[in-house]
C-alpha cells in the first residue's frame, strides 16, 4: 500500500511540474520549448537518479516515487532514454537502434493515424 501512495504523490508532483513548466514556456512563443525542456530534463534526471541510488531494497519506495510516480507523469521520454542507455550499456547496440527507429517512426505514424481516424469518425 505504501508503494501505491508514494507513486500517487510522485505522479501528482510530476504532472503539476509539467503543467507549470508548460504554462511558463507557452508564454514565450509557439515552438514546443516546454516539451523539449521537459523531455531533456527528464532524461537528465532519470540518468542521474538511476545511478545515484543503489539497487538496495530499502530505497524501493523512493525509486517508485521518483521513477514511476514523478518522472512517469513528468515525461515518459526519460524512460525511453534510460531503456536505450541500458540496452547500449549491455552491448545491445543493434536492439537499441531498432528500438529508437521503431519508436520514433511508428510513434509519429500512429499520431497521424489517430488524428486521421478521429477526423473520420467525428
Amino acid at each position: 500500500m505504501l508503494n501505491i501512495i508514494v507513486i500517487c504523490l510522485g505522479s501528482c508532483l510530476g504532472a503539476l511540474s509539467r503543467y507549470f513548466i508548460t504554462e511558463y514556456f507557452f508564454k514565450l512563443n509557439s515552438f514546443p520549448w516546454a516539451t523539449l525542456f521537459i523531455n531533456l530534463s527528464g532524461c537528465f534526471l532519470i540518468g542521474f537518479l538511476f545511478n545515484l541510488f543503489p539497487e538496495a531494497k530499502k530505497f524501493q519506495e523512493l525509486k517508485n516515487f521518483l521513477f514511476v510516480g514523478f518522472l512517469g507523469s513528468y515525461t515518459t521520454f526519460s524512460s525511453f532514454g534510460l531503456q536505450i542507455h541500458n540496452l547500449m550499456k549491455n552491448g545491445q547496440i543493434k536492439q537499441a537502434f531498432v528500438y529508437i527507429v521503431l519508436s520514433l517512426l511508428i510513434g509519429v505514424f500512429l499520431v497521424f493515424l489517430g488524428s486521421f481516424l478521429a477526423k473520420k469518425f467525428s
